[in-house]
């Protein structure tokens, strides 16, 4: 009993130490900065594996030397319900690894919300109200999103600023 509880309590200090915070506002996902100190060639080998590994249902892939573009749909991204139906989403991101000497970030990008195979007239926009807050139905679905791009991001373990 004991040693699962500090096997657990590791576990979540080393996801502590490896992820950065996603916040979804109404603009998009703010910039995050990686402060791996590593080499580059590695950090790129890095993604690549993460990538391969994270996206098993495919993604688009360009490296052009500083700048690596991930593209890929993160499928069931998240649902909500609203006057007792439950609406379900993939969500098509595009994530860039900028990766010049002096600052290296990831920035997350939310292209489009589909329904099934066919892009929806949802948009990040209508998730928030005009003053950036979450609505009221949206909470749930906002709070879903971030947790499912926090996976992703959490499983790249890379050291974050």
């Amino acid at each position: 009993m004991k040693t699962k509880f500090i096997i657990g309590l590791l576990l979540i200090l080393a996801n502590g130490v490896y992820s950065q915070k996603i916040t979804l506002t109404k603009e998009g996902i703010p910039t995050v900065s990686i402060s791996d100190t590593r080499l580059l060639p590695d950090l790129k080998d890095k993604i690549e594996r993460w990538a391969e590994q994270s996206f098993r249902n495919g993604y688009d892939y360009q490296d052009r030397g500083e700048i690596i573009r991930l593209e890929t749909i993160r499928r069931n991204a998240f649902t909500y319900s609203s006057l007792g139906e439950t609406y379900s989403y993939h969500v098509k991101v595009r994530l860039t690894f900028i990766l010049t000497e002096g600052k290296r970030r990831l920035q997350i990008d939310v292209l489009e919300f589909m329904d099934g195979q066919e892009p929806s007239s949802l948009k990040l926009e209508s998730l928030f109200t005009s003053k950036g807050i979450a609505k009221a139905e949206m909470t749930e679905a906002v709070n879903a999103l971030e947790a499912n791009i926090q996976r992703v991001v959490s499983r790249l373990q890379i050291l974050w600023k």
